[in-house]
């Protein structure tokens, strides 16, 4: 049976090398998945090049009010809170109409309100995916990289799952480990994981386009 592309929107806030691996992927495979729009919450974001040289449309929603005047830790506007960045981040993406959303360096929590919204009916899970540079429940939260480099390990690796409630508890879709060398110094460690990151990434991406998630 053939299906027609999966539509996934990709949510970044930094330089985005792993969005850029989902959109040139869906590029090379548009009959399995299309790349309908990136939303960042980071007007700086390389990520915005990055999506624009690959024709994404690119949506920006910072965590502050452009109309409520200058406001403590940002010259755009004071914070608004997470409900209502949420409710515009909604908005922002709802012409895209998203089956499924990817997460590449999001550097936002999303609330259980917002991730209700993405459910599956048949799996109960939701349908966000997020991409973790540690194998899983090791090192989660932030810096697990430089976390992992300083505590000594042997081997580290990269999780991809679904997003839940919680803070990278979900179930997970992909591992793969990568070693430490003797002679590796934080650079070489983390780029050696930043290689699996994008291999395993596109890999689920593969398998979501062609499963629906099954």
């Amino acid at each position: 049976m053939i299906h027609r592309p999966l539509k996934i929107v990709i949510f970044a806030s930094g330089a985005g090398s792993n969005a850029e691996v989902l959109g040139r992927w869906a590029i090379d495979n548009p009959s399995r998945a299309i790349v309908a729009g990136l939303l960042t919450d980071n007007p700086q974001a390389g990520v915005i090049d990055k999506a624009t040289t690959m024709n994404i449309p690119v949506k920006v929603v910072p965590r502050v009010d452009p109309h409520g005047g200058s406001g403590v830790g940002s010259d755009l506007g004071p914070r608004i809170c997470r409900k209502a960045h949420e409710k515009r981040i909604l908005e922002a993406i709802a012409e895209w109409q998203p089956e499924w959303i990817f997460l590449a360096g999001y550097m936002r929590i999303l609330s259980a309100d917002f991730l209700a919204r993405f459910r599956c009916e048949t799996t109960g899970r939701f349908r966000v995916v997020n991409i973790h540079p540690s194998i899983l429940p090791e090192f989660p939260g932030m810096d697990a990289y430089r976390r992992a480099f300083d505590a000594g390990v042997s081997h580290s690796g990269v999780t991809v799952h679904q997003v839940d409630e919680g803070v990278d508890t979900g179930p997970v879709l992909a591992q793969e480990p990568f070693p430490r060398y003797p002679d590796d110094d934080f650079s070489t460690f983390q780029l050696r994981g930043q290689a699996v990151e994008h291999r395993l990434y596109a890999k689920v991406l593969a398998h979501i386009a062609d499963s629906r998630g099954g």
